[in-house]
């Protein structure tokens, strides 16, 4: 698993932590000087987001924001 902890909001500095795939983790693991959008699982709780890239202040896009939450489907 990969550790993951984008930012709740654009205008948050609170941040969630996640478990993620490798396969979700490499779409997060663009360029980073390039913008991005995905969809992630957290391995830890099954809940599914919305992430994209976002400025780190120096001029790339290294943090992750978090768009939405998608709804929940808990397993049986």
């Amino acid at each position: 698993m990969n550790l993951f902890t984008p930012r709740i909001s654009k205008n948050s500095q609170t941040r969630l932590r996640m478990a993620l795939t490798d396969a979700d983790i490499s779409a997060c693991a663009k360029s980073f000087s390039d913008t991005w959008r995905t969809t992630v699982t957290d391995q830890n709780t099954g809940r599914r987001y919305v992430v994209e890239s976002a400025p780190c202040g120096l001029r790339c896009h290294c943090d992750a924001v978090i768009v939405k939450e998608l709804a929940h489907e808990p397993t049986v």
